[in-house]
């Protein structure tokens, strides 16, 4: 019977220091890895949206270019040479 009484003192001893530690320290560490996440987010995405924004007008205004150029008369494509 003792060694009965004692595994099952060890094995609540260690869900009682599980559930009590883990409740204790873990949630700290989740938060901070969430307001880090949320950190980078509110500092990532603006940048990533600006930057999306910046590449499809560049290359609207080169597009753009090109075909003004090309209707200039300034560049050639000589399609019927070959």
């Amino acid at each position: 019977m003792m060694v009965n009484r004692s595994i099952i003192m060890k094995v609540s001893y260690k869900f009682v220091k599980k559930k009590y530690y883990a409740h204790k320290y873990w949630p700290c560490k989740i938060n901070d890895f969430y307001n880090t996440l949320k950190l980078l987010a509110n500092f990532l995405f603006p940048l990533l949206s600006i930057s999306i924004y910046l590449i499809t007008f560049c290359s609207l205004i080169l597009i753009f270019h090109f075909i003004f150029y090309v209707k200039k008369g300034n560049l050639h494509l000589n399609l019927n040479k070959y």
